[in-house]
């Protein structure tokens, strides 16, 4: 019959504490040893894993986080998609606009994010996500530019900088100049004539979610910023704010634009002798660009 022997219980083992144990390598003698020499082992907890060659460290949860540092005197290879950058770190710093840290208790979470540009702004008005925003007025006294809603009716509200990354009250927030921007709202609701793989531009509300995707027509002021690359309430819009208004292409020797009712140039091939009238252009005002492998003005 077993003999069950009852002892009082320690909560917490110090590192010199002794266990005793059935050692299978001796014809399972017993033996003590102390918690400071099980593996990994010491009174406050796990302090340390020692990974052999080619060791992958994997949470089975496919979750969570695993410190590495070389405190204990060996030497940490850092590598950069396979290549060496050092083989003695003490160290890892991560930085770069967009990269963020936060900690929870003792867990730290880095937050590195796919090619975004993203800027610290300040606005001059209340805007909603993707709102398309322009440089309207001096630097805040932290840096940050001041800006504000774009309007393709106005060149002083022109050309836009970049879309607003989430819902802002006036002040402190920031805009994506490049990048993918998720989680927006790309319903034709919401940019109207929008649908995938649609260029979006600047629409002539000067409101709030100022994006259209039709492109801007008469003196609108022309101005794509993204091609919207998932479609619905909760789209993507793959944004390019290059900060400048758009400009007429560059146009063939001997062809030339000529304006339609709606303002829209379009690239006439004929020879230019078959279709300027000089008297009619001086008597109706019209404008016209002649191409010598860049546009050029006709007066």
């Amino acid at each position: 019959m077993a003999i069950i022997y009852t002892y009082p219980v320690k909560a917490t083992p110090a590192n010199d504490d002794l266990i005793l144990i059935s050692d299978s390598a001796d014809s399972n003698k017993t033996k003590q040893i102390k918690v400071s020499s099980l593996p990994g082992g010491a009174s406050s907890g796990v302090t340390q894993i020692i990974a052999g060659t080619n060791v992958t460290i994997d949470p089975v949860s496919g979750v969570g986080s695993v410190t590495i540092n070389s405190s204990g005197g060996g030497s940490l290879t850092v590598k950069d998609e396979g290549v060496d950058l050092t083989t003695s770190a003490s160290s890892i710093n991560f930085t770069g606009v967009g990269v963020t840290a936060t900690t929870v208790g003792n867990d730290v979470t880095v937050d590195i994010p796919d090619a975004y540009v993203i800027e610290d702004v300040q606005l001059a008005s209340a805007v909603s996500k993707g709102t398309a925003l322009y440089i309207s007025g001096p630097a805040h006294g932290s840096g940050r530019p001041t800006v504000d809603i774009a309007d393709a009716t106005d060149n002083t509200k022109m050309p836009v900088v970049g879309l607003a990354l989430a819902n802002y009250s006036a002040g402190e927030g920031k805009m994506i100049v490049t990048g993918i921007l998720d989680d927006v709202d790309t319903s034709n609701t919401n940019i109207p004539g929008g649908t995938l793989g649609n260029v979006i531009y600047v629409d002539n509300s000067g409101v709030d979610n100022n994006l259209t995707g039709t492109k801007p027509t008469g003196t609108d002021l022309i101005q794509n910023v993204g091609i919207i690359t998932k479609s619905g309430a909760n789209g993507s819009i793959q944004v390019s704010c290059i900060g400048r208004i758009n400009d007429l292409p560059n146009l063939s020797q001997n062809n030339i634009w000529l304006g339609n009712s709606n303002g829209v140039p379009s690239k006439v091939s004929n020879s230019l002798d078959n279709l300027v009238d000089v008297s009619y252009a001086a008597t109706n005002d019209a404008s016209m660009y002649i191409g010598n492998g860049a546009p050029s003005g006709l007066s």
